[in-house]
């Protein structure tokens, strides 16, 4: 019951964009991570130069408890 109340409660996004009469729809993005310092800024990056409207998708980064600098990077970035 408190599982169903939950998902009743979730935060709709947008069925997503009419363009060229085809929809384009909301992406969610997961990217796990743990002591990628050397790589994270490339991996942001080229997501971020993605040919898909800025407001149809989102980044969610999953660290999975980093020693490095990995986390700082993500939050300077």
């Amino acid at each position: 019951m408190y599982f169903f109340t939950g998902w009743l409660c979730l935060k709709k996004h947008d069925a997503g964009e009419i363009k060229d009469g085809r929809v384009i729809p909301f992406v969610s993005i997961i990217v796990p991570v743990r002591n990628e310092s050397e790589n994270i800024r490339e991996c942001l990056e080229s997501i971020f130069k993605q040919n898909y409207p800025k407001n149809l998708f989102e980044v969610i980064l999953i660290d999975d408890y980093s020693t490095d600098s990995t986390l700082q990077m993500v939050q300077e970035f």
